[in-house]
């Protein structure tokens, strides 16, 4: 019996041991998940503020293209309507040089 008695005390300093180490363990991981946690939410954080940054950038190029393009769509304008000007001043000369030469030609032929 007193051999018994030695193994259940010794089965029961085992458990108690046992359960210590484990509430060590639980404690240990306990504290590495919310650090685990925390570091997750902070690299979600500073990858959302990346997304947000990006976007921003994309959207603010995006938005300068535009306005050039406008610019260069008004210039476009701008000089198809110069150059229009130009030709009917040239058109307007020349149908006056070709009426002269007529009125020239025809005199000649007189």
């Amino acid at each position: 019996a007193s051999e018994l008695q030695k193994l259940q005390d010794q089965l029961k300093e085992d458990q108690s041991r046992l359960a210590a180490e484990l509430n060590v363990l639980r404690e240990s991981n306990d504290g590495k998940f919310a650090a685990l946690q925390d570091a997750t939410s902070q690299q979600e954080r500073i990858c959302n503020q990346l997304q947000s940054n990006l976007t921003k950038k994309l959207v603010g190029a995006e938005e300068a293209r535009a306005s050039e393009l406008q610019k260069l769509q008004d210039q476009l304008k701008e000089d198809q309507s110069r150059l229009a000007a130009e030709l009917n001043v040239l058109r307007e000369s020349n149908d006056g040089k070709f009426a002269a030469l007529q009125d020239a030609t025809s005199q000649q032929e007189r």
